[in-house]
């Protein structure tokens, strides 16, 4: 009996890891999709620098094209040649250095990610052995279910931190995980990467955080759905056989 309370503590804790990990997941890996998206990018500089008339619609396109383009792994340096106003863009060194910290993290998250994913789906297989004998299972939700709460009111927190003091969030968030990104808005390039842009980043976030997460929460009730209904199927077909024989 203690051997069985064991085991379903322990499936209860891994269950909970499990969630937690899922939901991080859930929720670095909506920021890594939306930094990752041209669209996105575009629309911004669209909105916010060709309007202003810091780039040409023509210069703003290639800079996008160049900027997704690195950020994305697809070219190895970062060197926009573009007009700013009346003459050529000058791109500090500071910044370039900065430019390539951030295709760091991107980089390391495509790979780090589909891991924890990976880890995590383990994790939950492996918790649903630990659960009970084979036949009399009782899959601890309620430990997955608080995993994937806890993390998922954190990023709730921050959304709403972001939606009411943006440029607190953007200097908090650059202060504590890329101090070398912290420049004057003065500064021409920063004109090219204005505050407002990364504002409107909130919403696609929000929304793909809200799918990925809501996938999260539904995998292990869904797994074990399939699961009971090959069971039914197994345990009916072997009625069927034996009342042929």
């Amino acid at each position: 009996m203690e051997c069985g309370n064991l085991r379903r503590r322990s499936a209860f804790w891994l269950c909970f890891f499990a969630g937690l990990t899922l939901t991080f997941v859930s929720f670095l890996g909506a920021i890594v999709c939306c930094a990752g998206d041209a669209a996105l990018f575009q629309s911004g500089v669209d909105r916010y620098v060709v309007a202003y008339g810091s780039l040409t619609q023509s210069d703003a396109d290639a800079f996008v094209t160049q900027t997704m383009a690195y950020l994305n792994g697809e070219q190895s340096e970062w060197a926009p040649a573009v007009r700013y106003g009346d003459h050529p863009l000058v791109i500090p060194q500071t910044f370039t250095a900065h430019m390539a910290t951030v295709r760091g993290w991107l980089q390391v998250s495509r790979y780090v990610l589909p891991l924890a994913t990976a880890i995590a789906l383990g994790i939950v297989g492996l918790a649903y052995v630990l659960s009970g004998r084979k036949g009399k299972r009782r899959f601890p939700l309620g430990g997955y279910a608080l995993g994937w709460a806890l993390p998922l009111l954190l990023a709730l927190g921050v959304g709403l931190w972001g939606v009411l003091d943006f440029s607190g969030f953007w200097a908090w968030l650059h202060s504590t995980l890329i101090p070398d990104g912290i420049f004057s808005a003065q500064e021409e390039i920063m004109r090219l990467f204005p505050l407002d842009l990364f504002a409107d980043y909130i919403a696609p976030v929000g929304v793909t955080f809200g799918l990925f997460a809501g996938a999260a929460l539904l995998l292990p009730p869904a797994a074990l759905g399939l699961r009971g209904l090959a069971v039914k199927r197994r345990d009916e077909k072997s009625k069927k056989l034996k009342r042929e024989r």
